[in-house]
This record gives C-alpha cells, structure tokens and sequence, in this order.
C-alpha cells in the first residue's frame, strides 16, 4: 500500500506531468465526470480511488469505510474534492476523522475546517500545532485556520515536545499578523520552550524586529 508521503509525490509529479502536456492541473475545479481523464488519474493516484482495470469508482459510490481513507487524501488535494467527499457522506464524522484530522491541517483549504469542526473534529492543541507548518507562502490560509480553532476554544497556548507554543513558532517564523492574533486570544508571551527561550527571544534570534516588537 502506498504512504501518503509517496502519493503527494507522486500527486505532485503528476500536476507538473499534465501541465507540461497542456492539461488541467488537479487542484482546478473539481469534476468527477467521465471524461476527466486527469481529475480521476489524480484522485487514483492520491489514493482517494483505488484503480479497478479502466474503472475508476466515482467518490459517490464509495462505502463508508472507503470515504473514510479516501477522506485525507481528498482534502490535501483540494478544497473541491473534499467538500464533495463530505456532502457526498454525511455521516463522515467522530471516528472516521482520524484519517483526516489534525494531521492534514497543514495542506487542507481553511474552508473545510469548519465544516470538519461541525462534524466532531477535535480543536485540540494538536490540531492548532498541525496547522502551524504551513510554509511562508501559505501565511494567510494558516492565520484563517489559526482564529478558526481559536474561536472553536483551542487551547492557545498548547505545546509540542520541544516546548514551542503556537506564539513562539509564529514569532521565530517573523509572522507578525499570527502573533498578534495570538496575543489577541491570550497568548503567554512569557511562556518558555524546552530550551528556556521565550518567544521574544526567538523573534530577537531571527531577525523579526516587527514581531518582537509586538511580543516587548
């Protein structure tokens, strides 16, 4: 069985593939129709439609049990086809959502969150430390999944091994929008890493004069 770590990979090959071939890149809209050769060798190759021959199972035919797999892969690969993997199940929710939750916070569309929210989703500590690895250029989307968390009572101040709250991973990032919206939930800008280093601290080491500013 492939890991989801070869099947982003090769998800990733496969969008170079088709765009040097003139072809739509997989993260367009979605369409499961017949004639999407490249919507269904994505999906197929995502993991979220296992190849039968030439058939590929359309996510409405699915069992529960197959949603359930599919349902992590299909949100890292698009906002489109997890929002149809989820209206097409209604009844993905609780236990199902350990394929899916927190782990692909750091690649699904903040659009889904609510909806994974609403259907039992934990906004635990994990969750709000997943959703902390997004890289530079997805600061917006990981600020809007930030507050969402926020706002559904994550703790804020939740830390991992090392000891790093949200806020001193903002600050040593230099993301002065994410730690002032930390900070506007109550952040403990006082609260030390396993290396006794403060956020300021970490900011300072990095450069961020704009977010130590804000963490003085």
């Amino acid at each position: 069985m492939m890991g989801l770590q070869e099947r982003s990979v090769l998800t990733a090959a496969l969008c170079l593939a088709l765009t040097a071939c003139g072809g739509s890149q997989p993260n367009a809209r979605f369409d499961d129709g017949k004639g999407n050769i490249a919507w269904r060798e994505a999906l197929a190759v995502a993991g979220v439609a296992e190849p039968a021959s030439s058939y590929y199972p359309r996510i409405a035919e699915m069992t529960l049990e197959q949603a359930s797999l599919a349902l992590g892969p299909c949100i890292e690969l698009s906002a489109d086809c997890g929002l149809l993997m989820l209206q097409t199940h209604p009844r993905l929710k609780d236990a199902q959502l350990k394929y899916a939750w927190p782990h692909s916070l750091g690649r699904m569309a903040p659009q889904l969150v609510p909806e994974l929210l609403a259907r039992g989703a934990k906004a635990d500590g994990a969750a709000l430390l997943a959703a902390m690895s997004r890289r530079r250029a997805e600061w917006p989307a990981r600020q809007q999944i930030v507050k969402q968390l926020l706002l559904a009572n994550a703790p804020v101040d939740a830390q991992d091994f090392d000891g790093h709250s949200a806020l001193h991973l903002a600050a040593r990032d230099g993301d002065a929008e994410l730690v002032r919206l930390l900070l506007s939930f109550g952040a403990d800008r006082q609260r030390l890493n396993r290396r006794g280093l403060s956020a300021y601290q970490l900011a300072m080491g990095q450069g961020a004069e704009e977010a130590a500013s804000l963490l003085r």
